[in-house]
């Protein structure tokens, strides 16, 4: 039997995030997740699951950022990589301060 495929790379990109935040990207297929910080002018993440985790084509992700800003996105792996970009507005439902 041959090997499963393994995704080789995953972009993510954050227009309304700022550089340092957190991205964090799930596995919900295999219930596994990692998560790294927005970098660069285009308040990106480039994000390799490989040789941590086996990640394969068909695979359901999801990006997500909470805090500042709040957004998703889910798609599924495909070959040779995938780009996600996480549309995000601003949390204006939760309290800041309760005083």
């Amino acid at each position: 039997m041959a090997a499963p495929e393994i995704a080789k790379i995953i972009g993510v990109k954050c227009e309304a995030g700022n550089i340092g935040e957190y991205i964090t990207l799930t596995n919900v297929t295999q219930a596994q997740r990692i998560t790294q910080k927005l970098k660069g002018t285009d308040k990106s993440s480039i994000f390799n699951p490989a040789p941590t985790y086996s990640w394969v084509v068909g695979d359901t992700i999801q990006a997500e950022i909470y805090g500042r800003i709040n957004g998703y996105k889910r798609t599924t792996i495909k070959s040779g990589g995938t780009t996600i970009t996480v549309l995000a507005s601003a949390d204006t439902t939760t309290v800041g301060v309760s005083l």
